[in-house]
């Protein structure tokens, strides 16, 4: 480190220690949770907490309504984004009117 003051060093000194600090809580943290849950077997998949084994018993028709609610959403999802982004597109062309 080519530092030219005794200030400029201890901020790098302190820039170091204050990353050094964040990568071992970053790591500990991720020990924690690792430990707490364990990894699944492999070739299976891990339930989620509001799963609770009614996927197996779900039949075709409830996953394809189920499928095309999220498609329903994600529409109108999109729709409503590109309305926001035409307003928002409106709006700057009249503020450019306004300023010329």
């Amino acid at each position: 480190m080519d530092c030219t003051s005794q200030e400029n060093l201890i901020i790098h000194a302190q820039g170091a220690k204050h990353k050094r600090k964040v990568r071992g809580a970053a790591k500990a943290k991720a020990e924690e949770k690792e430990e707490e849950t364990p990894p699944a077997p492999q070739g299976t998949k891990r339930k989620s907490a509001d799963d609770d084994g009614k996927a197996d018993k779900r039949s075709k028709k409830e996953e394809k309504e189920m499928s095309n609610e999220k498609k329903e959403k994600k529409e109108k999802k999109e729709k409503k984004e590109k309305k926001e982004k035409k307003e928002k597109k409106e709006k700057k062309e009249k503020k450019e009117k306004k300023r010329s």
